[in-house]
């Protein structure tokens, strides 16, 4: 099954893929927040045939409260209406991270390299058979 990591940001969001058959995620694209977002995230939940959603979540710390109504919101107005099954992960420390790996990712920025270690992270802490 494929699974589509997002690392989201109230301007731009991050995405990434991963599997359940390789146990691998990589980063795929950044998406700047815009009307168009929802035909976006479709067309990337069709072309890679998405199973589940790995959505990032920054903790409920007090100077994430502004991010957590604006991803609250984000999960119930575009991506529920997805039929897509959706999984909340911790992204804690994934921004940080993406920044020292962006020389071994060089076409990719930041965002899609955030959402690629929290889709990593879910993939190592979850056992998945070969189907």
């Amino acid at each position: 099954m494929n699974l589509l990591g997002i690392d989201f940001g109230t301007k731009k969001i991050g995405f990434s893929l991963g599997s359940t058959i390789t146990h691998h995620a990589r980063p795929l694209v950044t998406l700047m927040t815009n009307p168009q977002l929802d035909k976006e995230i479709q067309g990337l939940l069709k072309t890679w045939r998405i199973g589940l959603i790995i959505l990032g979540d920054p903790g409920q710390h007090e100077n994430n409260q502004r991010l957590n109504a604006a991803l609250a919101q984000f999960e119930q107005v575009i991506l529920s209406p997805l039929l897509v099954p959706i999984i909340r992960w911790t992204e804690q420390g994934s921004s940080q991270e993406a920044q020292t790996l962006l020389h071994d990712y060089p076409s990719a920025s930041r965002d899609a390299i955030a959402a690629m270690l929290l889709l990593q992270g879910y993939l190592n802490f979850h056992s998945f058979t070969k189907a």
